[in-house]
Parts: C-alpha cells; structure tokens; sequence
C-alpha cells in the first residue's frame, strides 16, 4: 500500500486507454474517476457474504455470472446500475460506532478499467491516522476481457468476487491474530453510497448532469459499493524494485534474505488457513529499505492483494487443508517450496540459485535447525525428498562461474554459498 508517491507496481493503464470494439463502447468517453480529494464518503461496517470463485462451493448467495449475449446489450453503466448491490438491513440503523466520515488525502491507484480503486484517507476529525481504502466499484473494472477485447466482463460480479474474497482472507488472519504480522493490518468491511457519477455518459445526458456526475457529488441515482480499509504503508514493491534495477543496488545476501522472507509470509499464510495464490514480487511490500549504509536492511516484507485467496478453514471451501494431510502442521519453507522454485521471483534471485537441487540445498541451508519454520523432517517430508531423489548437488568448480560472481559471492555471503552450490 503506497502511499506517498506512486509505485509503478500498480501499473495504472494509460490516461485514454484504447477504445474497446463492444458496439456498446463507441464513442465512449473517458471516465473520470471520482475517489480522489476533497471525497468524503459516508460508510458503514459491513459484513461480507460468503466468498465465491475458485476453491468455494457455489451457494445460493453466490451472483451468477452474466453471459456474453446479455452483457452485450448494456453499457457499463448500464449493466452497474441493473445490478446495484442491495443494502442489508442491519446497516440501516445509523450506529455511530459503526459509520465513519471517510475523507480521501490522495490516490494511490486509480482509473478506469483498473479494477479496484486504492486511495489514501483518513476517518472523521483523525487527521493523524492514515488508512488505505480499497474499493472494489464495479464501474471502474475493465468490461471488455483483457485478452479478447470483444468479450465483455460481469464487472458486478467480479467486483464483488474481488471484495468477498479479499475480506475474508484479512478476516480469517485477524482471528488467528496474525493480523499485521505478515500483511497489512485490517480495519475491516465496508459499504458507502456513490453517485454514479464517473460513468459513460449518454449522448443525451445534458452536460451540467455529466459535470456533477463526474465529480460524483450527492443527487441522482447512487450505487451502493464495498470496499476494505487496510493500514497505510510506505514502501516500494519489489516489482518496482525490479523494473527500475534498484534491486541490483541490493547485495545478494539482502536480496537472498529477503526472499527467504517472502517464502517465510507465504508459509506461515497458508499454515493460517490462508492460500494467496497470487505469490509474485507486484504482491509484495518492503518498508524501511536502507539501500545506502554498509549493512543495508529492510524493516517489513508485507504480502497483500488478497482477490484470488482461498480460505482453508472456511465452510464452502472446497480444498483440502494441508493442515489434515500431513502428519503433523508444519510451517517450513522446505517443505512449501521443495518441489519447484518460484518462477515468479527468477529476476530476483541470482540463476545459480534456481537450479533445481541447489535450490533445494539452500532450503535445507536455510531452514533446517529454524524453530519458528524448521525443525527435524516430517514423515511425509522424508518421503516427498525418497521420491524426488533428492541428492545434494556436487561442488561447482570456479571454471564453471564468472571470476567477478565468485568475488562477489565470497564477498557478501562468505564461504556459505558453497555449501549449497
């Protein structure tokens, strides 16, 4: 969750993005998305129906996804407000224990066809404390698949999807009070009113209506819309890290440390019943990173982006918990990660290293005598390595590696880095 200054990690498409080729996006307009200051949002704690999508069973308050033809007929306006989300009783009531004035300070990632909508803000008269919220607006998704432009997107239904699933995953950490530990901390679920301002404007719609619709200002018609508040972190992503080379500045014992923290978060994740299914380096955030001082450091390394995660524990899940399937809960990185390397994270992690057996080695290195996320092998992690057969890769010979990478290499990681290479 940037907040200062925006992390190119959020990939923000461009200011007009290409035009689709629905019959129903002619002559669209750009929409103008309206979360940014001076907004003030009225919003109320919500509690999220159960999650759907991959992993859940389908329930009777599962949304059924709308099929091309349907969609084809409407605009994205149109098929939003057709499909507005209904208020639950209980949030009628005006609790002020429950309600909050949400005042937006600044964007963070915005735009149209982005999907959801991440702002900086604060809550009543607490100018101190700073949340990001992420909403989850349906009109700001993309309706036209990312692949195939002349297929159009339920964006109502992925909206909530997105929402469901990502407040669930939060609420699900909280209760094991893991909240704060390896993900941002969670505030809760939420649900405000929003004009439907922003939208694409109807040729017919007179201007002084587009005007106040596109600054979304109260009046007209109003969409309810969800949304999750998270703590405020400033950092990079390590996705930016690599894009802008800044991760070369780190010495591969940081780098190396680091990733063994990210494989650590996602371990611990899914001992806590959460399965992310979305480990990469745009979903992972370093705070206090000290690239200039001799002995650099990093303070946090923080997982979030939760839309695609699977409660374990949760009664509609349809996956067997790891937790029933082994002989004992375990929380190792050797054990999560021993049948492949993280592709996603090969322009991280020096190419020696993700060689299959000495990755393994480096595993074994790692986290072998760990108390939090080691210890002896488990049975079936005994035969997990008799079936792989698995065997500690030989000695490389310094023919085989550039003179400069064994400088460097004896440099910053001793003489450890051949123990496992």
């Amino acid at each position: 969750m940037l907040i200062n200054n925006l992390d190119p990690a959020f990939n923000l498409p461009p200011e007009n993005p290409p035009p689709s080729h629905h019959h129903h996006h002619h002559h669209q307009k750009p929409i103008i998305v309206p979360y940014k200051p001076p907004l003030t949002l009225s919003i109320q704690e919500h509690a999220p129906a159960d999650p759907y999508g991959h992993g859940y069973l389908i329930t009777t308050n599962c949304p059924a996804k709308a099929d091309r033809q349907t969609l084809k007929r409407h605009t994205k306006l149109s098929w939003c407000l057709l499909n507005k989300l209904t208020r639950p009783l209980s949030n009628t009531t005006n609790n002020a224990k429950h309600s909050h004035q949400l005042h937006i300070t600044s964007q963070i990632a915005c735009g149209d066809n982005r999907g959801a909508q991440l702002v900086r803000c604060h809550l009543d008269q607490d100018r101190a404390t700073a949340y990001v919220a992420k909403i989850y607006d349906p009109l700001y998704y993309d309706f036209a698949d990312k692949a195939d432009r002349e297929i159009p997107v339920d964006v109502a239904w992925l909206a909530e999807h997105d929402y469901r699933r990502e407040a669930a995953a939060y609420a699900e950490l909280k209760r094991c009070r893991q909240d704060g530990r390896f993900t941002p901390r969670y505030f809760g679920s939420w649900i405000f009113d929003m004009a439907h301002g922003g939208g694409p404007q109807e040729e017919e719609e007179k201007d002084e209506e587009d005007d106040r619709e596109e600054k979304g200002e109260e009046g007209g018609e109003t969409r309810p819309v969800h949304m999750i508040l998270l703590e405020a972190l400033d950092g990079r992503t390590m996705f930016s890290l690599l894009e802008s080379k800044q991760h070369l500045k780190l010495s591969l014992r940081l780098r190396l440390d680091i990733f063994a923290r990210v494989l650590e978060a996602a371990t611990a994740l899914r001992f806590y019943n959460v399965a992310q299914d979305d480990l990469a380096p745009r979903n992972v955030m370093l705070t206090g990173l000290d690239f200039d001082s001799p002995h650099q450091s990093v303070d946090r390394v923080v997982l979030f982006d939760f839309n695609e995660a699977v409660v374990l524990t949760h009664r509609k899940c349809r996956i067997v918990h790891d937790k029933m399937a082994t002989d004992r809960p375990t929380m190792s990185p050797r054990c999560r990660f021993w049948s492949d390397f993280p592709y996603e994270f090969g322009d991280w992690v020096y190419p020696l290293f993700q060689r299959k057996n000495t990755f393994r080695c480096w595993l074994l290195s790692r986290w072998g005598d760990d108390e939090t996320f080691g210890g002896p092998p488990t049975e079936s992690e005994k035969k997990s390595r008799r079936q792989d057969r698995y065997e500690e890769p030989p000695p490389l010979r310094d023919d085989e590696l550039d003179e400069k990478l064994v400088e460097q290499l004896n440099e910053e990681l001793g003489c450890d880095w051949r123990r496992f290479v």
